[in-house]
């Protein structure tokens, strides 16, 4: 059995390893060779990942002005020593709501400065496993529909392509990109599964593991459970023919095993907010209905893509809306004794919805 399988998948598992350590080593090398300057980590909510590095646990920390840790954090230094750290440092309430949203992405950086010392170009090893996961999904992706040969060429092309390593500059917007990429391959496995019930829910299992987990680096990867909850039920040639459990069964299970996995990063705070609507909102905006080829309606949810300008029409709007509130009940405000919406939080998210 064991033999048949080996001659089986011998050419796709040396294509998959030579594919993997070449996509490692350049990702790897191109992320270690660009200039602080030209990397965007988010870096200030990698407090929390220090922390866990230097043994304290998910917790975020209090930043003294002027503190290495500051200094670190700005990307003034590439290297924090955690003995500068006091024995007991002072942490806030609770994580931000930010690192709360990253924190499969932050507990990878973690762990590789737990192991190699607290550095950003020691991330250039997390970005390297990043480059070459990708690369093995696109791998499997277009396996789908080739032999080894054709999927392994286009496969090295993508690798080598500048388009894609310059990418990895936007580290956290890349970090996505494994998990997309591996989330449509599991749905086309899932759409040549056969007309085994077990192989469909199997399939679904590892589309909910790889999706769900890539909810802890980036949360766009959140638009899988519409669409999947969607077309599940018709993806394969078994659930055409009308098996109506089979229909129910894989959206979900993918959804039981989407959230489960993505758990750890929609655990935090209600009060520090979730920040999803804030993403619809800026998804929303004209520039992207154009690309989309969507004519204009009579209206603009904002017309430049900019975290700033959107929550300052978000705020602007819950100010209006709380202000009229007030005036149908009756109640006497003025400007400065309406507390103002805070740029995140469950406020924010509410005056999100409502803009809608």
């Amino acid at each position: 059995m064991k033999n048949r399988w080996w001659a089986t998948h011998r050419s796709d598992v040396v294509c998959l390893g030579g594919l993997a350590s070449v996509a490692f080593g350049l990702g790897t090398l191109v992320f270690a060779l660009l200039s602080p300057e030209r990397i965007w980590l988010y870096s200030a909510m990698f407090g929390p990942a220090v922390m866990v590095a230097a043994g304290h646990g998910w917790v975020e920390p209090v930043v003294a002005p002027g503190s290495d840790l500051q200094r670190f954090l700005n990307q003034e230094t590439d290297q924090f020593d955690v003995n500068t750290l006091p024995e007991d440092p002072p942490t806030a309430e609770a994580v931000s709501r930010l690192a709360e949203q990253h924190k499969y992405l932050l507990s990878s950086v973690a762990t590789i400065w737990r192991t190699f010392g607290i550095s950003w170009t020691s991330v250039a090893l997390l970005a390297g496993l990043l480059y070459a996961l990708n690369a093995v999904f696109q791998y499997g992706l277009f396996r789908l529909i080739s032999g080894t040969v054709p999927a392994g060429v286009v496969a090295i092309f993508l690798v080598l392509s500048p388009a894609q390593l310059i990418m990895l500059s936007d580290f956290r917007d890349y970090s996505k990109a494994p998990f997309i990429v591996g989330g449509i391959w599991a749905l086309g496995r899932l759409a040549l599964a056969g007309s085994g019930a077990a192989r469909g829910i199997a399939w679904s299992v590892v589309l909910g593991i790889v999706t769900g987990t890539g909810m802890g680096f980036r949360q766009d990867v959140l638009i899988f459970v519409p669409f999947c909850v969607l077309v599940l039920p018709f993806i394969s040639e078994d659930t055409l023919r009308g098996r109506w459990l089979l229909r129910i069964a894989r959206p979900a299970v993918f959804c039981a095993v989407f959230f489960a996995a993505a758990y750890g990063a929609l655990s935090g705070s209600r009060e520090e907010g979730t920040g999803l609507f804030h993403n619809a909102t800026m998804g929303l905006i004209s520039p992207f209905g154009a690309t989309a080829g969507l004519t204009d309606a009579s209206y603009s949810h904002g017309y430049v893509y900019k975290d700033g300008s959107t929550m300052s029409i978000i705020r602007n709007h819950g100010y209006r809306t709380t202000l009229r509130a007030a005036q149908r009940d009756g109640l006497v405000l003025t400007a400065e004794s309406i507390e103002a919406i805070p740029s995140v939080g469950a406020k924010y998210d509410d005056a999100c919805t409502s803009y809608y």
